[in-house]
């Protein structure tokens, strides 16, 4: 099974817990992470190098430059929410599937019937951003047909997405819009991959958690969810306690920085930052 995510030192200690998470629930599989960056120091890759072989699997680093992101900005997400562009072309070409995870998720469950759904003729398996099209920002179609997807969780086909795409064409998409991108490589491969995607259930494999604490969604998480997202309204942000949120919580205190987190937790941030 080969996962993929992307990270700076700011979220090291997230994606630690999420990882966690991820190995402790799925200790039958064989996981390879794939983690790419721009800038990440080299403490911060033993920490993660560490905690991945101490359940006995594999880690791999790819180094993207800034260049190659060259005009895409870094606000209000930041500039490595693109770098899931970049999968396609700087993986290895023997790598056909991966599961992109974003590092403000937790795995609750084996991953093995959601890596294995058949992908015949799409792109991805995705889910509705159930987030974004309750509320209808940014224009997005509240109702029941609107398509528009998270891309914080994602079950690619690289080799298909390889045939058809180019990397320039991502970059040509947001240069047309001169990269107002409200949702970032979101709006891109929403834009792109229209048509081609594979809906599967989002109260099972990314429940957007940040719903049930600010729109008034049930505290109550469905004893089938798989992977929990915590896109904006996150654990580690000085908000209620939410019975989720003490599932993150379980995960983090198996990690090196569970005492660092409680007290980001005690201090704020008030506000949380615009994540997905």
């Amino acid at each position: 099974m080969n996962i993929c995510v992307s990270v700076n030192s700011e979220y090291v200690k997230y994606l630690c817990v999420s990882l966690t998470s991820l190995f402790m629930n799925n200790s039958g599989e064989k996981i390879s992470v794939h983690v790419l960056y721009i800038d990440l120091c080299k403490p911060d890759r033993e920490v993660l190098t560490d905690l991945v072989r101490s359940f006995g699997q594999e880690i791999g680093f790819v180094h993207v430059d800034r260049e190659r992101l060259e005009g895409f900005r870094p606000e209000p997400y930041p500039l490595e929410a693109y770098l899931r562009l970049c999968a396609p072309y700087i993986l290895p070409d023997k790598i056909d599937r991966i599961l992109y995870l974003d590092a403000d998720t937790i795995v609750e469950k084996p991953l093995a019937e959601f890596y294995a759904t058949d992908m015949s003729d799409c792109y991805a398996v995705v889910c509705r951003d159930l987030k974004l099209i309750e509320t209808g920002e940014n224009g997005i179609k509240r109702d029941e047909n609107c398509k528009y997807f998270n891309s914080g969780v994602m079950l690619c086909d690289l080799k298909k997405i390889r045939e058809d795409f180019r990397f320039e064409d991502f970059v040509q998409y947001a240069k047309e819009r001169d990269y107002d991108l409200p949702y970032a490589d979101q709006d891109i491969l929403n834009a792109l991959f229209e048509g081609k995607v594979k809906f599967a259930d989002p109260d099972r494999f990314n429940y957007m958690v940040n719903m049930e604490a600010n729109c008034g969604y049930s505290e109550e998480i469905s004893s089938e969810a798989v992977i929990l997202h915590y896109a904006g309204v996150c654990p580690w942000h000085k908000v209620k306690v939410v019975p989720s949120h003490k599932k993150w919580w379980r995960y983090a205190r198996q990690t090196v920085f569970y005492e660092e987190l409680l007290e980001m937790k005690l201090k704020g941030p008030e506000l949380p930052k615009r994540l997905r």
